[in-house]
């Protein structure tokens, strides 16, 4: 509890808001970032840092010697690996070409480097960025800071106070951990905005990174190729494949999880207007998007029937029941509710998927087809028929 990318968020904020104290205090941060930090751990320098914590837990009668010697010889032969040499690439060459020279381990030079998919690379990495972490509370005295793995930020009332400390930390790496930081930045107040751990972080509230909200376009779009076939002349029809439609749930679910921990309202709404489809095949409840191609909770063929003709009021829908399909006409000549893409439905097709616990028929969405209307939410073809 209370560790990961959100709490640090959280514990950023709140420090954010201690040195404003309500607007009447200045308010800076210096954000640092290690240049290419696991391809330029010294792996000597990591194995003495790691005798040093053994040493001191034995001392401290945390383990016992022989749990000690174990521990290190451990560490010794993991550490004591050329994995820039001794791994093995699964990537074409051509993928390899993407990869910047200088992010490959194989150039990272002699003892040098931890490769990250390994379990005990994060575990290495916080070790050796101990020494940073002790030198910045116990050296510099610096009250607020944070850091996340390479990712690290200090704030302080005086700009140039942080200036002093950026130097001092530089000596530091270079000196002891043999680490170099990135282009370096200068000060700024917190009510610019911090861009860490996937949000810009002020005091009084949390924006999404744009970066991430272009990834999750570019993955909406990926899903809007797959799913949907049309135009706007004739109408789209939306095929739901089942593995299909639980990638595009846990990419949603995944988003939305991370954004609404921000400032999020606005943003929600953006995804609704910009890929009017999802809510064809969602409801947005409470922050989390409630799929819509199957029944949650019933108990009978004809609870199906009015789950989908209440989802999907304007259509004609062909449920199958057994070899053949029953038709469910459109309930009567309902209102057309701008904004609301369900409304402009024209015909579902519902297929048999398996059997539920109960053993009664799993039956869930297979293709929706939908009537051309603009963005604005209005019919551009009232006479069209699927």
């Amino acid at each position: 509890m209370g560790k990961g990318t959100h709490a640090g968020v959280k514990r950023l904020q709140s420090f954010m808001r201690s040195l404003v104290r309500n607007g009447d205090g200045d308010a800076y941060f210096l954000q640092l970032d290690i240049r290419n930090f696991f391809n330029s751990i010294d792996r000597r320098i990591l194995f003495k840092l790691l005798q040093w914590r053994l040493r001191k837990a034995v001392q401290q009668n945390k383990i016992d010697e022989d749990t000690a010697v174990r521990y290190r010889d451990i560490s010794h032969i993991i550490l004591k690996q050329d994995v820039g040499r001794e791994s093995y690439v699964l990537a074409s060459p051509r993928e390899m070409a993407v990869v910047p020279a200088h992010k490959r381990l194989v150039n990272s030079g002699k003892n040098k480097g931890l490769a990250i998919g390994n379990l005990t690379s994060q575990f290495f990495a916080n070790v050796y960025l101990n020494e940073l972490d002790q030198f910045v509370k116990h050296r510099l005295k610096c009250r607020f800071y944070l850091r996340y793995v390479d990712d690290f930020i200090l704030l302080h009332s005086s700009a140039e106070q942080l200036s002093c400390w950026h130097l001092e930390i530089e000596k530091f790496l270079e000196e002891n951990l043999r680490l170099a930081l990135k282009q370096p930045e200068a000060p700024l107040p917190v009510n610019q905005g911090a861009d860490f751990l996937g949000y810009i972080i002020r005091p009084d509230y949390l924006l999404v990174r744009q970066r991430v909200v272009g990834n999750l376009w570019e993955k909406l779009r990926m899903f809007e190729a797959k799913l949907i076939k049309g135009n706007s002349n004739r109408g789209w029809v939306i095929t739901l494949l089942p593995e299909l439609r639980d990638n595009l749930r846990s990419v949603l679910a995944s988003y939305l999880g991370h954004i609404k921990h921000a400032s999020h309202h606005r943003l929600t709404l953006r995804v609704l207007k910009r890929f009017p489809w999802i809510s064809c095949l969602f409801r947005l409840l409470n922050d989390r998007f409630i799929p819509l191609w199957q029944p949650h909770s019933v108990s009978s063929y004809k609870g199906q029937q009015r789950y989908f003709r209440n989802v999907f009021p304007n259509a004609r829908i062909l449920i199958q029941c057994g070899w053949s399909y029953d038709c469910l006409k459109a309930a009567g000549k309902n209102q057309l509710i701008p904004g609301n893409p369900r409304q402009f439905v024209s015909k579902v097709i519902v297929r048999q998927q398996g059997y539920l616990k109960g053993g009664l028929r799993r039956r869930c969405v297979e293709s929706i087809s939908i009537l051309p209307f603009n963005q604005s939410g209005v019919l551009l073809c009232k006479s069209y028929r699927v």
